[in-house]
């Protein structure tokens, strides 16, 4: 009786402190269609690195093929359109496509090329409307752009990862462009808060293979997600005209190493590889973010990838969060996108969430011979 009772005066601690813990959360999944998946080679149907994909208002979609370095426009139904495949320094063309989304103050398509160091606005069949170049500033790439209503541009960039490379003047991860890229309104998202930029190159991955995740909600809010995920993402606020506030939000978090360096000279096919200071490394991400996505006003979804060192068996799941309070809602195991394929035979690894629209979400598959572009529904119910 005594038990029982010291039990129940616990919970009551838990709850008088504001305690909150993991709900139970449920999930249903729809695959919708593939673009990719047809038996009769279709040059507009198939792909070879597809990388960036962006909806438009009425959801046409936008898939960028790193390869190729071109882009194909599909309508909602995933039937081919138009593809922008103008290669150079001209107008309208483009040397690397290093993010790519769309500007819902104009419903335009906005890519960015570092090499040439400039964005190119197009109108959503693919014509070429305008060339901005970039002012002074981050000149190490960047890896994702989202634009608000109003039309400022949010790009994320890399640090750079080699010794002999110089650093950006301000250790920030995401700067604010105006309407126009005349010039950097803002900086927001502190590169520490990804990693030890002591160690960087495999403590955090800042620099490379890619620097993480972000997503503008509304409320004038951004989400971060570090790409090797350590157990928390980062929702940053908005107060008048400077960005404040930065709330820690603990999900889901990993059972082990988020990576682990592996012999440079025996290191199997799935490592990443990277030239340093001090020679070639390779290493194993395995616990990784792969999406977010605002599934409504106030609900964020955090997709993550969590892999064993052999990578034989692997898990992707959701945690999702409550924007209003910070607080973790609960976690689910997906698996339709968890379980083993037979061409070829790997696990969930290379499943890359790349945009979501109400409750539709956009991801690329790499679990097959050929890749992917895949469209589908999930909702989620939590208790």
């Amino acid at each position: 009786m005594r038990v029982e009772k010291f039990f129940f005066c616990l919970i009551l601690i838990f709850l008088m402190a504001g305690y909150s813990y993991a709900q139970d959360i449920s999930y249903t999944y729809q695959e919708l269609f593939r673009i990719g998946d047809s038996e009769e080679f279709d040059e507009n149907y198939s792909f070879t690195s597809p990388y960036f994909i962006t909806i438009s208002e009425e959801g046409w979609i936008y898939v960028s093929d790193r390869r190729m370095n071109e882009i194909r426009i599909y309508d909602a139904e995933g039937t081919f359109i138009n593809k922008i495949a103008e290669r150079g320094r001209g107008p309208g063309e483009f040397t690397e496509i290093s993010t790519m989304y769309i500007d819902p103050s104009q419903n335009h398509l906005i890519v960015v090329d570092r090499m040439n160091l400039r964005a190119t606005r197009f109108d959503r069949n693919g014509k070429y409307l305008e060339t901005h170049l970039l002012p002074e500033g981050p000149v190490i790439s960047p890896w994702l752009g989202r634009a608000d209503v109003d039309g400022n541009h949010y790009l994320l960039y890399r640090i750079p990862v080699m010794p002999n490379q110089p650093r950006p003047e301000e250790d920030h991860l995401v700067h604010i462009y105006d309407s126009e890229f005349s010039k950097i309104t803002g900086s927001l998202v502190d590169a520490s808060l990804y990693g030890n930029l002591d160690n960087y190159i495999i403590d955090s991955s800042i620099g490379s293979p890619n620097t993480g995740l972000f997503e503008l909600t509304k409320q004038n809010r951004l989400v971060g997600a570090p790409h090797l995920y350590n157990g928390f993402i980062y929702l940053f606020e908005k107060n008048q005209n400077e960005w404040g506030n930065t709330i820690s939000m603990q999900g889901k978090q990993p059972t082990g190493e988020l990576i682990l360096e592996v012999d440079a000279n025996e290191s199997p096919d799935f490592a990443v590889r990277m030239g340093t200071h001090r020679g070639l490394i390779t290493y194993l991400k395995l616990s990784t973010s792969i999406g977010l996505h605002t599934v409504d006003d106030t609900i964020l979804a955090h997709y993550v990838h969590f892999q064993n060192e052999d990578h034989t068996s692997g898990e992707i799941g959701v945690s999702l969060f409550d924007l209003s309070t910070g607080s973790h809602l609960g976690y689910t195991k997906i698996e339709e996108l968890s379980r083993d394929h037979n061409e070829p035979t790997q696990t969930g690894w290379n499943i890359q969430v790349k945009y979501a629209q109400g409750n539709k979400i956009y991801f690329v598959d790499n679990r097959y011979e050929e890749p992917h572009v895949v469209v589908a529904e999930i909702e989620f119910d939590w208790e």
